[in-house]
C-alpha cells in the first residue's frame, strides 16, 4: 500500500516538474526570438535617398561609336544648348536623355539616313560640374561624382569661411528648381549650383 501512495506521489512530482520544465523551455526560447529581432531591427542601416539615373546635360563629353563606321564616330561634347553635332547626323538633342536612350535615339536618327543596322555604343567619359559658391574657401565649380551630398560638396571648396551660415545654403538645381532648405545629407547632382548664405550677428 505504501509503495503503490510513493510511486502515485512520484508520478504526480514528475509530471508537476516536466509541466514546469517545458515552461521555462518555452519562455527562453520566446525571450530569445524577441532579443533577436529586436538586435535585427536596431541593426538596420539608415535608409538613403537613392539618386535618380543619370541623365546628359551641357559640359557633358561623350565618345560615341558606330562599328564600321570610323567617320561616324568619335569624341562629342554637349553644347550649351544641350545638342551634339554628328556627322550625317549633324544637330541633335541629348539633354535630358540616359545614355541607353541616346543610344537608340542615335541608332533610329541612323536608319533614317540609310546606315543599315547600326550598331552604336555611347560612353560617357566626362560629366559637366557641379559649382559652389557664397561662404566658402574656394567658390568655383569642381568634378562630379555619383553619390555627392552637399556636405561632401563643400568639402571641395575648402570648406566654410567664418561667415558662413553653416545650416543654411540655397541649391539650384540644373532645369531650375530650387531647394531652398537643403541639408548636408541633400543629393547634389551635376550642374548644381550650391549658395552657402552669410551668417548674419
Amino acid at each position: 500500500m505504501v509503495d503503490k501512495t510513493n510511486q502515485k506521489f512520484m508520478k504526480l512530482f514528475s509530471d508537476k516538474f516536466t509541466v514546469q520544465i517545458k515552461k521555462i523551455v518555452v519562455f527562453n526560447v520566446f525571450f530569445i526570438f524577441a532579443f533577436l529581432e529586436i538586435g535585427c531591427q536596431t541593426n538596420l542601416p539608415t535608409p538613403r535617398i537613392p539618386h535618380p539615373v543619370y541623365t546628359l546635360g551641357s559640359g557633358d563629353q561623350l565618345r560615341i561609336g558606330v562599328y564600321g563606321h570610323e567617320s561616324l564616330s568619335g569624341i562629342f561634347a554637349v553644347d550649351d544648348t544641350g545638342n551634339i553635332s554628328l556627322p550625317l547626323i549633324r544637330r541633335i538633342t541629348v539633354r535630358g536623355y540616359t545614355v541607353l536612350e541616346l543610344e537608340e535615339h542615335v541608332t533610329e536618327e541612323l536608319v533614317k539616313n540609310h546606315i543599315a543596322d547600326p550598331r552604336v555604343s555611347i560612353e560617357l567619359i566626362s560629366i559637366h560640374p557641379f559649382c559652389v559658391i557664397g561662404e566658402v574657401m574656394r567658390q568655383g565649380c569642381f568634378p562630379y561624382s555619383y553619390g555627392l551630398t552637399a556636405d561632401k560638396a563643400i568639402a571641395f571648396a575648402g570648406g566654410y569661411t567664418y561667415r558662413a551660415a553653416k545650416n543654411e545654403f540655397v541649391i539650384t538645381r540644373e532645369d531650375g528648381t530650387v531647394v531652398d532648405n537643403g541639408t548636408h545629407s541633400t543629393p547634389i547632382y551635376s550642374g548644381d549650383v550650391i549658395e552657402v548664405s552669410e551668417r548674419y550677428f
